[in-house]
């Protein structure tokens, strides 16, 4: 299971809490006696039990779904010392303590009710400024997902078939409404010899690591889809010539720089792409693909690694 997977990340955390239990554990018994069961009292033992064993549960859940990481760290950290100040919260209904360590005892659980609180809350925004992140990427996805039968299964963008479709709707609504409306077609250069000499499974992690990388670089209008092979395409609604120009030159330098690192030995590897661009003129979709791509073939032989406007 995902889970169990995730969890072996973070076996030093799972140690550290059992290790945190048991000196807890040890320390009240050195130190406390045991009350009579008489003084004891079953409303605070169920509520202050519960509320420990929830808050061991919820530190197992966010290792279980998280990989490592700072926001882990601090959301586990915080999580484990308001555990230990509740556990000796439920130790006090249990074991009496001498009247010369009760008062830094009292001391001790509040500080660290107060220390977990903080540090939780710390993990909290950095999670909300992460969640931010994804949200933002998501809804760059969102027209995609709401049909999930047209998906690359690689990339996780949106296929062919898909882009045909959205191509014809969204280059209908900006002719009948005079926006601009631009496509580029991404070609990865050299990618037959990488997958080649890499093999596939390493190719397909390229295309979706390219195809994400991509899709963080583009405005939130647009729609970034697997094409062909190694081939992507960009609707751009609203789009002119200058905009269109601007975007394909961020693509080609984002991508120029992109430090691919490979599975087996972690060698970096770096590729470019080529672009063909093209500004609809009231052309319908295929015409308007027609011109992109002869831009695309004609930059791939001329000067790869660029982009280019179809005329």
């Amino acid at each position: 299971m995902k889970q169990l997977q995730l969890l072996r990340l973070h076996i030093r955390k799972l140690l550290l809490g059992i290790a945190v239990l048991v000196a807890l554990c040890a320390f009240n018994i050195a130190v406390g006696e045991l009350k009579p069961r008489a003084d004891w009292n079953a409303v605070d033992l169920l509520g202050e039990g519960g509320t420990t064993l929830i808050i061991a549960i919820w530190a197992l859940l966010i290792l279980a779904s998280r990989p490592a990481g700072r926001v882990t760290t601090l959301l586990y950290a915080g999580l484990l010392t308001m555990f230990a100040g509740c556990f000796q919260d439920f130790t006090d209904e249990l074991v009496r303590m001498p009247a010369t360590v009760a008062v830094w005892h009292d001391w001790l659980e509040s500080m660290l009710m107060l220390a977990g609180m903080v540090t939780l809350t710390v993990g909290i925004f950095l999670l909300h400024r992460e969640q931010l992140v994804i949200i933002n990427q998501l809804s760059r996805r969102e027209r995609i997902f709401r049909e999930h039968d047209r998906v690359d299964r690689i990339t996780q963008l949106g296929d062919a078939g898909y882009l045909r479709k959205q191509l014809q709707i969204e280059l209908a609504q900006c002719n009948a409404t005079g926006r601009g409306f631009a496509v580029l077609l991404v070609d990865i250069d050299r990618f037959s010899g990488f997958n080649r000499e890499h093999g596939h499974g390493e190719g397909n992690r390229m295309l979706r690591e390219i195809g994400e990388l991509m899709l963080m670089n583009l405005r939130p209008a647009d729609l970034l889809c697997r094409y062909a092979g190694d081939r992507f395409a960009v609707l751009m609604p609203g789009a002119n010539e200058h905009i269109a120009g601007e975007i394909a030159s961020q693509l080609t330098t984002i991508v120029e720089h992109f430090s691919f690192k490979t599975t087996v030995d972690g060698s970096t590897v770096r590729n470019t792409v080529s672009i063909g661009a093209a500004v609809s003129q009231g052309e319908t979709s295929d015409d308007l693909l027609a011109r992109a791509t002869d831009a695309l073939e004609q930059v791939k032989r001329s000067r790869p690694g660029r982009w280019q406007l179809a005329a």
